[in-house]
């Protein structure tokens, strides 16, 4: 009996345990049919990508993107972003000039009517946009910006023209920028109308100088450089040499604790449009001073150290230049035509500095600044508009960042002339 029992048992087990078996051969070939359409969908996909990319450089074929790769032509296609940008600056002006009648005549500061100008009261604009392409190598830039009825730059304020005015618009950049990266430096090469590759003060470069030529940058740790061929004017006149300027610049900046600094040293050469020229071709140029033994070389130091105290950012800076290349008798120099009698040698005002103090705290910016500008310090255009040449005097600013994206600001100029003329002061 007890043998009739267990085997029943048996029996019973093996019938619970056959569709288990067929169970688990069942699971079996799905897994296995799971595996092939896994392999088959990865075969497809490689597939697909390898029918992509055939198609790809078929179309790159047929555009010619190979030959402009090989001609040094950067394919916007090939940027990784694009990036678009600008800005509005509206401002109101009071010009005060408290100069005697006998300068403001020699310097013909007449208005309209004729008579002797007093305080000016004026808008001022500067609009720019412009577009920005970067990859890993390369980098495009281009920006339209407001310009003066000359094309000047470095004077990008508009004027109001009135109810029925216009304003022009200029190329401000307009350049490629190639760069490498190597393991213990970053070289990069500019070509084009580019950013201001020297770094300098305010008074020294107007801000708005965007130059045109070549320049090469390099950063190597704690030491940075630059070195550049900038066009400042090409002249049509054919006994005219083309103003050219040749630059270089060495400086080194690093953070030390809770302090930084930068230190900047730098030579400009600017060839004379007097070479091949007499005196009435030069002044047609509105370049240089009205002698052939004047040049500009250049020599400039610039200095700024940082700090930050509680919420307070402060920032001390300076800077000292010189143009070694002044000559000439007296008279002769940038500003010798409109002083008459009452200019001194170009060599006697050659010199230029400015030293200022810079803080922010919180949604305020403030500047507090010391020039003083010889009138044969450096070339008249480039150095600031508003401060100017021949001047010396203090500027102080102040600027609320009212929202994102919107400041509001105040810009106080007192300077007085350093050449020409005992009484004569001008606040903007």
């Amino acid at each position: 009996m007890k043998r009739m029992m267990w085997t029943m048992m048996a029996l019973a087990a093996a019938a619970i345990m056959l569709p288990a078996f067929a169970d688990n051969s069942e699971l079996e070939a799905l897994k296995a049919r799971i595996a092939a359409l896994e392999a088959q969908q990865v075969e497809t996909h490689e597939n697909v990508s390898r029918l992509v990319r055939s198609e790809v450089a078929a179309l790159q074929d047929e555009l010619g993107y190979a030959a402009m790769a090989d001609a040094g032509v950067v394919s916007l296609c090939k940027a990784d972003a694009l990036k678009i940008g600008g800005d509005l600056r509206l401002r109101w002006e009071v010009n005060e000039d408290d100069s005697n009648s006998s300068a403001k005549a020699l310097r013909g500061n007449f208005n309209t009517e004729g008579n002797l100008r007093d305080t000016r009261e004026r808008f001022r604009y500067r609009f720019r946009l412009g577009m920005n392409w970067k990859n890993e190598d390369w980098e495009l830039g281009f920006r339209l910006a407001t310009a003066s009825a000359a094309n000047n730059t470095r004077n990008s304020n508009m004027v109001g023209t009135g109810v029925t005015g216009t304003y022009a618009i200029g190329i401000d950049l307009m350049y490629a920028k190639h760069m490498w990266e190597m393991e213990d430096a970053e070289l990069a090469l500019v070509l084009g109308k580019m950013p201001m590759p020297f770094k300098s003060s305010y008074m020294f470069w107007d801000s708005d100088i965007t130059p045109e030529g070549v320049a090469v940058t390099a950063e190597m740790g704690m030491l940075y450089g630059a070195a550049g061929v900038i066009v400042i004017q090409d002249n049509a006149a054919y006994d005219q040499a083309d103003n050219v300027m040749y630059g270089i610049q060495l400086g080194v900046k690093d953070e030390l604790d809770n302090l930084n600094y930068d230190v900047a040293a730098g030579l400009y050469y600017y060839n004379s449009p007097t070479t091949n020229a007499d005196a009435s071709t030069a002044a047609a140029s509105g370049f240089s001073p009205q002698n052939k033994d004047y040049d500009f070389l250049v020599g400039q130091l610039y200095g700024q150290v940082g700090t930050e105290m509680q919420e307070v950012g402060l920032d001390l800076f300076g800077e000292i230049f010189q143009n070694f290349g002044a000559d000439g008798p007296a008279g002769s120099g940038q500003v010798g035509g409109i002083l008459g009698a009452g200019a001194e040698k170009p060599a006697d005002n050659d010199l230029g500095f400015v030293i200022g103090a810079k803080a922010d705290w919180r949604k305020f910016t403030a500047m507090l600044a010391y020039g003083h500008v010889e009138a044969d310090s450096q070339v008249a255009g480039f150095a600031d508009s508003d401060f100017g040449m021949n001047a010396k005097g203090v500027e102080f600013t102040l600027d609320y960042a009212a929202m994102k994206n919107m400041t509001i600001g105040l810009d106080l100029i007192q300077v007085s002339e350093i050449e020409g003329f005992d009484v004569d002061a001008r606040t903007i």
